[in-house]
Order: structure tokens, then sequence, then C-alpha cells
């Protein structure tokens, strides 16, 4: 029996207690880092509550190719609406809902923006050697437009400028301004009811 000075040292591996999960790699690379813009934090922010709602807050080296196929064709079963209102369906509940009543599904360029996010963070996840290769990179997506859009009718615009105006809540003049303000700029009903005061400039009387 060898002396105890003798025995070759007892060698234990460190677990790493530390599991390097989808949402905090996100935390640490995106949703933290001062140099993006609010957009691109609020975008990744939506695809994680997507991806973890459907697959869990998996550990980043278990994502695959299987993994990102899957919620590849989740989310073009998504009908378009969701997310946009308070009371949805559950992810998956919502993709059968949808092919079950025949709606119209999510576009593949919502799925092509998905997809960017979660392959900007693993570009940097390959990059540190937190993970081998990056599943959401060289997809095709068909990005072509599913609404064909048309200019108002006269008679269609005419309905949005009535004669009397009867909302107890908004007023005639800030409905007005409302209809104009879409008229002339072509913005979209959120950034219109998001405009400021000083968002606005009187350019040689225009």
């Amino acid at each position: 029996e060898l002396p105890q000075a003798l025995l070759p040292p007892v060698t234990t591996k460190r677990k790493n207690t530390k599991v390097q999960t989808i949402s905090a790699m996100a935390q640490r690379f995106v949703l933290t880092d001062a140099t993006k813009s609010a957009d691109t934090i609020k975008g990744t922010k939506t695809t994680l509550d997507l991806f973890i709602e459907a697959f869990g807050d998996l550990p980043v080296n278990q994502v695959t190719g299987t993994t990102a196929g899957d919620f590849h064709d989740l989310l073009l079963g998504l009908p378009a609406t969701h997310g946009k209102s308070k009371n949805r369906l559950p992810i998956r509940d919502a993709v059968k809902s949808a092919k079950e009543q025949g709606l119209e599904t999510v576009s593949g360029k919502t799925v092509k923006n998905h997809f960017s996010r979660l392959s900007s963070l693993w570009s940097v996840l390959v990059q540190r050697e937190i993970v081998a290769k990056n599943p959401w990179a060289q997809w095709s997506f068909n990005t072509a437009k599913k609404t064909e859009r048309r200019c108002w009718t006269d008679e269609e615009l005419a309905l949005l400028t009535p004669d009397q105006w009867e909302h107890r809540g908004i007023s005639c003049r800030t409905y007005a301004g409302m209809v104009n303000v879409a008229l002339y700029t072509g913005l979209r009903l959120g950034e219109i009811c998001n405009l400021r005061s000083q968002d606005i400039e009187n350019i040689q009387g225009v």
C-alpha cells in the first residue's frame, strides 16, 4: 500500500452551476447592451417570449437545427393577429385554431425577422465559443406580400370626414387632426397615436 503522500491526487470535475439558457444569453448580450436600439430590444423580447413559450428556456447548447425547424413551422402556423389581443391563446393552441378556422397566418417576413434576431444572438455565442454553430442562419423565407394595398377611393375618404362628430371622449378637432395626418403622411395608426407636439414642425408654412 502506497503512503498517503504518494497517492495520486483526486481530481474532481467542477460542475458548471450557471446554466447558459437562451434567456440568460439574450439578457447578457442583447437586452442589456446600451448600443442596441429600443426596437431591437423590444423585438428580441417578443421573439424570446414566443420561443420560450413553445420550447421552454432551453440551454443554448441544446438548441439544434431541428429546434429551429420546429420553431419555423410553428411561427408560420400562427394567426396574423397573434399577440395583438390581450386574451390571446397559447402559441400551440393558436396554431391549431388558425388551422381549423382557416385564418390568415403570419407572413414570411415576420418569421424572417424572428430568425434574424435569434441568428444575431447566436453569432455572438459562436464567436465566444459558447456554442459550436448557428442553427438560425441560412434559412429561406417567402417574403412576398400577402396583402394587396391600394389607394382609398374618394367615397371611402368621405366616410372619414362626417359632417358631425359625436364621440364624447375624443374631440372633433383631435379626430380631424388624426385623419389629416394619416392622409398627408401615410403613418400607421399606432404611430399617429404616439405623436407628440414636439414631433410636428412647421417648415415654410407646411
